[in-house]
């Protein structure tokens, strides 16, 4: 409707500027000169045009040149239409995942001829025997837990103790804890290490476990530097200390907070020493 009232109001501005009349009952041109004014008179504008060449115009005018699509609408393809055919011929993601499974990948894997190369395949080709072979720490045969055990223990046997504490020590000394993850070298020996006594004079060290013979009278010197806890042990092994007394030299610490030597006078006795601080020095533990 839109268009036949455009036309008619077109042709209608036609004759009201005389470029064509009526004569015996055919439409005949006129006299009148066409110039820009007239022209612009009877152009369409936007609107117009739109209102002519509608989507419907379109359609109909289109010409459908592929012909093995089926099911064209006669009246042309409009969106919905369009949309049809792209679902009906379209690959969506679901449809690509069947098509292309670790099936068709590995099929087309280089690495290991024309089958591809799964993880158990992989296991299969790199076992221990293929690492050990590739290793370069000993010789070209690699490095199996024999080897590494020989290493191990090479450069165990290479550390001594002094190594470890960083000084040999000395005769007689043994390792003692400070208690912070260190350790030093002290004079005397374990505990319970026992020595017989058979001269009439012996120097003690820490830790010593003395059997005194007392079959004369022995003078036994205590060390001349201690800390506390530092031990000694006497005892009378021949069971003549009442008559052959065992006096023990201070060596410039106290004994039982008293500045002057011990003697032992009672056989068989047994006799043990502590050291406490400069004040008490050698306190008795047994006797």
């Amino acid at each position: 409707m839109a268009r036949s009232t455009t036309r008619a109001r077109q042709l209608a501005k036609v004759f009201d500027l005389g470029l064509i009349r009526v004569q015996d009952g055919n439409l005949v041109t006129g006299n009148a000169v066409v110039d820009s004014a007239t022209v612009t008179a009877i152009s369409l504008d936007s609107a117009e045009t739109i209102a002519l060449i509608d989507s419907a115009y379109v359609q109909a005018r289109q010409d459908f040149a592929y012909s093995s699509l089926t099911g064209v609408p006669a009246a042309g393809t409009d969106s919905s239409s369009v949309i049809a055919l792209i679902n009906e011929y379209s690959v969506d993601s679901a449809e690509v995942t069947s098509l292309i499974d670790s099936a068709y990948i590995q099929l087309r894997q280089s690495s290991v001829g024309s089958g591809g190369l799964d993880s158990a395949a992989v296991i299969s080709l790199v076992d221990s025997a293929y690492v050990q072979l590739r290793q370069s720490s000993v010789g070209s045969g690699g490095l199996d837990s024999a080897a590494a055990n020989t290493l191990i223990d090479a450069k165990v046997q290479v550390l001594d103790v002094a190594d470890i504490v960083g000084a040999a020590g000395n005769p007689g000394e043994y390792l003692k804890s400070q208690g912070n993850g260190n350790a030093v070298w002290q004079a005397g020996k374990i505990l319970n290490n026992w020595e017989e006594v058979s001269t009439t004079t012996f120097t003690a060290s820490i830790g010593d476990r003395l059997i005194v013979d007392t079959t004369s009278a022995v003078t036994i010197t205590l060390p001349a530097s201690a800390s506390l806890g530092d031990e000694i042990v006497i005892i009378d092994g021949t069971g003549n200390a009442d008559s052959n007394n065992i006096t023990i030299a201070r060596n410039g610490h106290n004994i039982q907070s008293f500045d002057s030597d011990f003697t032992i006078d009672i056989s068989r006795a047994v006799t043990g020493l502590v050291y406490y601080n400069a004040t008490q020095g050698w306190i008795l533990t047994e006797t």
